[in-house]
């Protein structure tokens, strides 16, 4: 299954396609079940299903591949990567979105800096900018302190994603989502901070950096014993 860029086209999105430049990308997977009965990520069917998770010790050219595992028990299985610097848009931007192998009810990650300060969230106000973040979530958005990184941010829960929120000093916003089966844990929620620290600090300068357009997806097709680890042999007939 073929999918938009849902969350990773946060804030900017309108802002992206009112200067002429449309960004899409490959996604994959169908959730087996109902929104009564949410199955886990890790049973999505895949067209093609990935084989295993990938190798790549970074994901996106931020996010560590042992952060990911040892903060949310995260392994992906695909993610797509766009940077620019400024010049064709309005300021630098940086576009991701990940996919997960087999973990547990995460779903995908997906994250957009730019000088846009409008916040895309699906179910939620169409119209919802950075400064508006507390009132559109009473009670729910909380402040947002990084002790590595300047500026200002929110985090907050709608419905089956967790958001942070991100204003720099200069003015760049970021959003990051991070899906999931269920409601997201409190435990799931600070590791998604705690992974998202560091990137904070890294992506600026990525997007600011020489233009980038990456791909990278895992092995996929049918499971065989050889793909799933199994040491027997296939009989021959």
């Amino acid at each position: 299954m073929r999918r938009m860029w849902r969350g990773v086209l946060g804030s900017g999105v309108r802002g992206l396609v009112a200067v002429g430049v449309v960004v899409a990308a490959a996604g994959c997977g169908v959730l087996a079940g109902d929104e009564a009965s949410p199955t886990p990520y890790a049973s999505w069917t895949r067209e093609p299903r990935p084989l295993e998770a990938l190798a790549e010790e970074v994901v996106c050219g931020v996010f560590s591949k042992n952060d990911l595992a040892q903060h949310l028990g995260y392994q992906a299985s695909y993610y797509r990567l766009r940077t620019s610097p400024a010049g064709q848009l309005r300021g630098d931007w940086y576009l991701c979105l990940v996919e997960p192998f087999e973990s547990g009810n995460l779903g995908t990650i997906t994250v957009n800096y730019s000088l846009f300060d409008d916040i895309w969230v699906p179910e939620g106000d169409p119209d919802l900018r950075f400064d508006g973040i507390s009132a559109a979530y009473p009670g729910e958005a909380q402040p947002l302190v990084f002790g590595t990184v300047e500026g200002e941010g929110w985090v907050w829960v709608d419905y089956r994603t967790a958001y942070v929120a991100w204003r720099y000093p200069t003015g760049y916003v970021l959003t990051a989502s991070m899906e999931t089966a269920t409601a997201p844990t409190a435990e799931q929620i600070a590791g998604f901070q705690a992974v998202m620290e560091p990137a904070l600090g890294q992506i600026p300068g990525l997007a600011g950096g020489p233009a980038q357009a990456e791909e990278v997806s895992a092995p996929t097709g049918v499971p065989t014993p050889s793909s799933t680890g199994s040491s027997e042999s296939t009989p021959t007939p």
